[in-house]
């Protein structure tokens, strides 16, 4: 139990950070009222001035056929980028692996994390790219579909070109864990494996877990803050160019979706483990 002097010393120490926050976020919230009310009012005038859904129509159709007809070639240009370095970071990794074993114990560590660096980078290269080409077929199927002016060859590189990306992605990471699990004999699952990641995770050292849960949690305040402008952004779009409302009630699934997840994640591990606490039983808002 803590005494009486630590409690009221606590809640000075509380009462001087908030006093000490505070104006940062009040000058942040009028800000954002600000926008938002230039951002609505703007709307409210410039829909007034013409038909919304012809407009939202002509500008999809510009934007599309262009996208549509574009998209495929950078889908090519990417992937030979993406794989190829990838290709070239596993081999180049496993030639110096040959030697590697005959170096000391330092110099093997410096080899490692050189390899695991250049590795890491042509893994997220690689997952960058499939990202990008699952986005490009899809605006080239649409286009396809609703575009004349669309190529049907166009389409069919961009169909190519996602059936590649699907196999030597899968490909690649196979063999990049394959032979990392061969380097750090202590690391174990498989690119086939389902539980993949749960296991992976299970078999890193506390240092590399605790990079990787720190990561995780930078990439769940980022989309926090995107979940936010993509919010801001379609609502008013919903007005000027009449987009409907799916593009909000997706952005607000997918954020939803991820509060609930990591309020039930938390719960979970502090019940389970009693390794979270407080910390993670609650919702930071990541704000």
């Amino acid at each position: 139990m803590k005494t009486e002097n630590e409690m009221m010393t606590k809640e000075q120490e509380n009462m001087q950070q908030n006093k000490k926050a505070k104006g940062t976020f009040i000058a942040t919230m009028c800000c954002a009222c600000l926008l938002g009310g230039f951002l609505g009012g703007f709307g409210t005038w410039l829909q007034r001035g013409y038909d919304k859904g012809e407009a939202a129509a002509w500008l999809g159709e510009r934007i599309g056929t262009i996208a549509g007809n574009g998209l495929p070639v950078l889908m090519v240009i990417v992937s030979a980028i993406a794989f190829g370095y990838m290709a070239w970071a596993l081999k180049k990794s496993k030639e110096e692996w040959k030697q590697a074993q005959n170096y000391d114990d330092e110099a093997f560590e410096i080899w490692n994390e050189t390899s695991d660096k250049r590795i890491g980078t042509g893994l997220n290269l690689v997952s960058f790219v499939t990202i990008f080409n699952y986005f490009s077929f899809s605006v080239s199927f649409y286009a396809d579909i609703y575009y004349d002016e669309m190529s049907s060859a166009m389409f069919l590189l961009a169909l190519v070109m996602l059936i590649v990306t699907i196999f030597a992605s899968v490909i690649q990471q196979k063999n990049a864990v394959d032979f990392l699990k061969i380097v750090n004999p202590e690391k174990s699952g498989s690119v086939y494996d389902m539980k993949f990641q749960k296991k992976w995770i299970e078999s890193c050292d506390e240092m590399e877990q605790q990079m990787i849960y720190k990561a995780a949690f930078h990439a769940y305040k980022v989309t926090n803050y995107l979940c936010l402008t993509l919010w801001t952004g379609f609502t008013v779009l919903a007005v000027v160019l009449k987009i409907s409302l799916w593009p909000v009630t997706i952005v607000s699934a997918i954020w939803l979706t991820m509060a609930v997840s990591y309020a039930a994640e938390g719960k979970r591990l502090s019940k389970s483990k009693n390794e979270a606490g407080s910390a993670a039983g609650g919702n930071p808002l990541s704000f």
